[in-house]
């Protein structure tokens, strides 16, 4: 899958290139003949965590800054996912995910993905950090190793989208680590800079949980490979938990997030409060047009078996009309999330990873991350009122491409 923008902002010395591509080539056709060796998986978690067997780097003051919201120029770059052949690779790029969930690896994991595309012009492959490799053998060191059985299962879940990638525990044998801290902070914009200029052959830059505000780029992308992956005989399949599609019928998922949020204060920004689903609520069932019905589907898990009667007691309350879903499994909720005609995301990385991948309109205040990739991305204020105007475009663009 390709993307509309084909703008590449650097530029480098022809001539300079052309000497460093020479010396790779012969060095990456001699790697090529021997075969990229897997390291054990130990040595993963060395390597991530231990400062005698990498470079450290930290070209750019990536601490003072905040996210980078620089969406239209990082919009204008080309991200090319084509995997290359070893041959051409004269460096690599990775971002090692953390182990905090879905939401924070794929983001992190996403990062490098990016970078790697967005700098493909000029030799960079990109290394794919397993989930199931990397999380567990960080998770094996730290002594989470809960953490890292859960990060395992979606490795399972989610798959590898493209097999040519070679693994990170392939690549670091042969191509020097160095490892980045731009931990949360990192400017997907200024790194490319730095890359495209000063890039070194034969190294894997190993970027440390980092991120970046757009994900937009390669959010279709990744959409269609889950959506791919769930049509293949044999993988894994959710519990389907909304309603077969309908004519006349709008499903609507609603994510209340409660598992992680123990007390949520006045202003928390880690979570929305009731009032903000409940007004936006409303305002679909005003938005969508007749005869159109709308499903609403509110989904929320609690940490402890006890808070369970409590939460169910409190939505039955505050969402009378709507099926509340309760504790289902994290694979299942994602799916429904990712294949609900209209998503309302709560402040949280999870229900916005399955928003980036859906086809469906989403709802989404202002967040850590852009909520504004296409037209199917709608604004909420922070109490829960939604752009109509916004809304109606969104619907629009939908239903044109929804089956009747």
């Amino acid at each position: 899958i390709f993307f509309r923008h084909h703008n590449v902002v650097f530029r480098i010395d022809g001539a300079r290139m052309g000497h460093m591509y020479v010396a790779v080539w012969v060095l990456s056709a001699f790697q090529l003949a021997q075969g990229l060796r897997p390291q054990p998986e130990e040595n993963i978690a060395n390597i991530v965590d231990s400062n005698a067997t990498v470079d450290e780097l930290d070209p750019i003051n990536t601490h003072v800054g905040n996210w980078d919201n620089r969406s239209a120029e990082v919009r204008k770059l080309k991200f090319d996912l084509r995997p290359k052949p070893l041959s051409e690779c004269v460096s690599f790029v990775t971002s090692i995910p953390d182990i905090q969930g879905l939401g924070h690896a794929q983001a992190n994991r996403n990062f490098g993905l990016m970078l790697a595309a967005s700098l493909a012009d000029v030799g960079v492959c990109y290394a794919y950090p397993s989930l199931a490799e990397l999380a567990v053998a960080k998770a094996r060191k730290s002594g989470n190793s809960v953490k890292g059985r859960v990060l395992g299962r979606w490795e399972k879940f989610i798959g590898k989208p493209v097999m040519d990638w070679p693994q990170v525990s392939q690549v670091v044998g042969q191509y020097r680590p160095t490892r980045i801290h731009a931990a949360g902070r990192g400017s997907l914009l200024r790194y490319h800079e730095f890359l495209h200029q000063w890039r070194e052959p034969n190294k894997t830059y190993m970027f440390l949980s980092s991120d970046t505000y757009d994900h937009c780029p390669t959010a279709n992308w990744w959409g269609e490979y889950y959506l791919h992956r769930r049509s293949i005989s044999g993988t894994a399949q959710p519990k389907l938990l909304l309603d077969p599609p309908r004519n006349g019928v709008v499903q609507v998922a609603v994510h209340l997030r409660r598992f992680d949020i123990t007390t949520i204060a006045s202003r928390s920004k880690r979570v929305h409060h009731d009032h903000f689903f409940v007004n936006a609520i409303q305002e679909i069932r005003d938005l969508v047009p007749s005869p159109w019905r709308v499903s609403v589907n509110v989904m929320t898990s609690t940490l402890f078996a006890h808070q369970a009667a409590t939460l169910r007691r409190s939505a039955s309350t505050m969402y009378p009309n709507a099926t509340l879903h309760l504790n289902d499994k994290e694979t299942d909720t994602f799916h429904a999330f990712v294949t609900a005609d209209i998503l309302v995301l709560d402040w949280s990385r999870f229900s916005h990873l399955a928003g980036l991948w859906s086809r469906g309109i989403k709802i989404a205040s202002e967040f850590r991350y852009a909520t504004d990739c296409d037209a199917l991305w709608v604004a909420a204020t922070e109490n829960g009122h939604v752009d109509k105007e916004g809304f109606r475009t969104a619907w629009q663009e939908w239903t044109s491409k929804t089956p009747e």
